[in-house]
């Protein structure tokens, strides 16, 4: 059903977003404030997603298409730094938000979009006008513009964009007039950049973009094919730009495609996972399931309706009947009308209401699960990729050590001894670095199960949101979001509702029939005092008063009140288990905070060590036995931070997923709409059709046969001591 906001509501919704969203991330711009502040975002949507207008997320428009998130906007919005009397093209402007925003900030703007039912959805404004028609062509005719806004998805590059980039670089060299000399100290460096022509041969482009300029273009792209964050020209190119007015060219080189080759974030790997893990994908398949729990339980309460066709060929007839037909043709109908099942209906469909709810429940806990494993094995990757660096230096540093060693036994400086533990170090080293390079290729496997692709070059992981000052204030969190819990008090309710449906058995049952036949003998009796045609109405009301059955209703009660008992103390037990989860996880969390700190006091005083040994050796006071030491030392040291970072990131996200914090509406996942369980509870909890089935299953979760097995290289650029960091108050999401 279609939502409405009022203009009370909507007006605190947008105060709560300038709040929230823009304010606390740096768009803090009076203007683009003011102007998204204004703007009725409501009025952009579908009636349906009036309600959540406002909220951090991309809102589905329909045919694959989404207005971005109000972040997202609002950051495009600042770095255009349209002013007013500025023209601005909007290219795939969808239902018109920004440009509205951008019409609000004064500028003359021009809103192309090729799909008219999305602009149908634009309310009216003076200062937009609307071009339809295809997004490559451009604005023919439309003269010059000032910005250009790239909004929305693109789900395939166009052809000028596939056209590779003069002497092997990107769309965007620098203009050939400009002097190639760095610019002087202290002044700014100007020049200039072509953005890419939307061309098929030479320098003329398409209609509507007829050659390079140099305007500035903003995209921001959201699906789940064709990601990418809000990109812009340098600011330095902005500036110049400011100078004067150029001809409109679609930058499609503005827009980041990731792929193979690009370095894989956290944030990535979760999307991956979000969309692509069949235990996900089982799990909301196993809860759409679920959902037609509520239309079968309905249908015991509704109307039936049947019919019967019967023929029938007497091949021989006894000798003394004379008015026996041949044959026989009958056709019956019968309708029944439940009137009264003691309660069971309605029991049983709030019973099964109940377990919906438990069940997407259940489907939220099954996400933070999915991506607390897709966490540890990102840190895994990451943390056993350090460990096989290490191990490559410290033997690197061995085979030096016993090249050394072995130079000074040459001229008699040092003994067989010596030259055999420098041997023997080295090729325990070797070992450990086997044992290394075995656990990152378990570990880039399990990676694979959980993500669906390869980690490939992962970035170290960004700072993690939300997380509690104490382990009271965590646990406080955890009982009132905790998706275990919810779905464990559902399941009391549900079976509370089952006592409800067990009791129905010994109460009276009401219901009326009607029902109808006709029958033809088919010419078949000659006898004039028979007729060959019959017709037959009956109408009926049963009433069903159980007296005595054995005993079997009050076992059945007694059995669901057993029944819900034992739900009731699963309750408290999953509140105790989800209780003690975030303790343990708050705790280690805590503890491996301090052993980092511990760790890499350790690491700085075992490097101190080692050059203090290294340099006694070569006065004689130090034997080659002391440096091997030393150094094993300071590779267990560093193995152990490495380990311990690992360690207290995954056991601070534990804390968030023991929290409810750790979903995809709670880690900004992108990629396209989220999925809403809800969506097909609606969709179906309705249907009385017996012919409405749903296409035949697919295969959703991707497989992993053509991503090749995992081997044990490692990124050059990569560094075995990089940090991994957590702080309480982060700038931004996962």
């Amino acid at each position: 059903m279609a939502t409405i906001l009022n203009e009370i509501t909507a007006a605190e919704m947008r105060a709560a977003m300038v709040d929230s969203q823009l304010r606390t991330n740096d768009v803090i711009d009076p203007a683009v404030v003011g102007a998204m502040g204004a703007v009725a975002r409501e009025a952009h949507v579908p009636p349906a997603f009036a309600s959540v207008a406002y909220m951090d997320r991309a809102i589905p428009l329909g045919g694959g298409r989404a207005l971005n998130p109000p972040l997202v906007t609002g950051r495009m919005l600042v770095a255009a730094m349209v002013r007013p009397g500025m023209r601005v093209l909007v290219v795939g402007a969808a239902t018109g938000y920004s440009a509205a925003c951008l019409a609000l900030l004064g500028a003359e703007v021009f809103a192309l979009e090729e799909a008219g039912e999305l602009a149908a959805m634009a309310p009216a404004h003076d200062r937009i006008v609307w071009i339809e028609g295809p997004l490559a062509a451009g604005a023919p005719g439309k003269g010059l513009f000032d910005r250009i806004i790239v909004e929305g998805a693109i789900e395939t590059l166009p052809l000028g964009a596939r056209r590779p980039a003069r002497r092997g670089r990107a769309a965007g060299r620098r203009d050939p007039r400009r002097r190639s000399h760095p610019p002087r100290p202290g002044r700014q460096d100007r020049r200039l950049h072509r953005a890419a022509p939307l061309c098929r041969h030479g320098r003329r482009a398409a209609a509507g973009f007829r050659e390079a300029g140099r305007v500035p273009v903003l995209s921001a792209a959201f699906s789940p094919s064709f990601q990418a964050d809000m990109m812009t020209h340098d600011r330095m190119t902005l500036s110049s730009a400011r100078r004067g007015r150029w001809l409109a060219g679609l930058a499609v080189a503005a827009l980041a495609l990731p792929g193979a080759g690009h370095a894989e974030t956290l944030q990535g790997a979760l999307a991956k996972a979000y969309e692509n893990n069949p235990t996900l994908t089982a799990a909301r398949a196993y809860q759409r399931a679920n959902d037609e729990n509520v239309p079968i339980r309905k249908a015991d309460g509704l109307p039936s309706l049947g019919t019967g066709v019967d023929y029938q060929e007497n091949l021989v007839l006894p000798g003394n009947s004379f008015f026996s037909p041949k044959r026989t043709l009958s056709v019956g109908g019968q309708l029944t009308v439940p009137i009264y099942q003691g309660g069971a209906v309605k029991n049983a469909v709030k019973a099964a209401k109940y377990r919906v709810e438990a069940g997407q429940a259940d489907l939220r806990a099954t996400e933070a699960s999915i991506f607390a494993q897709t966490v540890g094995a990102y840190m895994d990757v990451i943390r056993d990729q350090a460990i096989v660096q290490l191990n490559q230096k410290n033997v690197s540093v061995l085979r030096t050590n016993l090249q050394a060693t072995s130079d000074r036994f040459e001229i008699g400086d040092l003994t067989r001894t010596d030259v055999a533990q420098s041997e023997a170090r080295l090729a325990l080293a070797e070992g450990d670095l086997r044992t290394a390079e075995s656990n990152l290729i378990g570990s880039r496997e399990a990676y694979i199960r959980l993500v669906g692709d390869a980690p490939v070059d992962l970035e170290q992981p960004p700072q993690l949101p939300n997380l509690p000052a104490t382990a009271e204030e965590a646990v406080a969190i955890a009982l009132t979001n905790n998706p275990d819990i919810e779905a464990a008090n559902q399941l009391v309710n549900a079976s509370r509702a089952d006592i409800g449906v067990a009791r129905a058995a010994r109460l009276p049952h009401l219901s009326t029939t009607l029902s109808g036949g006709y029958n033809n003998n088919l010419h078949s009796v000659t006898s004039a005092t028979s007729e060959n045609t019959t017709t037959s109405t009956q109408a009926a009301v049963s009433l069903t008063i159980p007296l005595f059955q054995g005993g079997r209703p009050a076992a059945q009660v007694r059995q669901a009140q057993s029944r819900s008992s034992q739900a009731i103390e699963a309750y408290v037990e999953t509140e105790r288990g989800v209780i003690a989860q975030t303790r343990g996880a708050y705790a280690a969390w805590q503890a491996n905070e301090r052993i980092i700190a511990a760790t890499e006091q350790a690491v700085s005083a075992n490097a101190l060590s080692l050059e203090g040994v290294r340099a006694e050796n070569s006065v004689g006071t130090r034997s080659i036995l002391d440096i091997l030491n030393a150094e094993q030392e300071y590779l267990n040291t560093q193995v152990q931070l490495v380990s311990a970072r690992r360690n207290s990131y995954v056991a601070a996200f534990s804390v968030l997923a023991a929290m409810g914090k750790a979903e995809a509406r709670d880690l900004g996942i992108e990629g396209g709409a989220l999925y809403d369980p809800d969506v097909n509870y609606r969709r179906v909890k309705g249907k009385i059709s017996d012919w409405d089935d749903d296409p035949k299953p697919q295969q959703v979760a991707t497989d992993t046969r053509s991503v090749p097995a995992a081997d044990a290289g490692v990124p050059v650029r990569r560094s075995a001591d990089a940090t991994i960091r957590l702080g309480k108050h982060p700038p931004a999401p996962v």
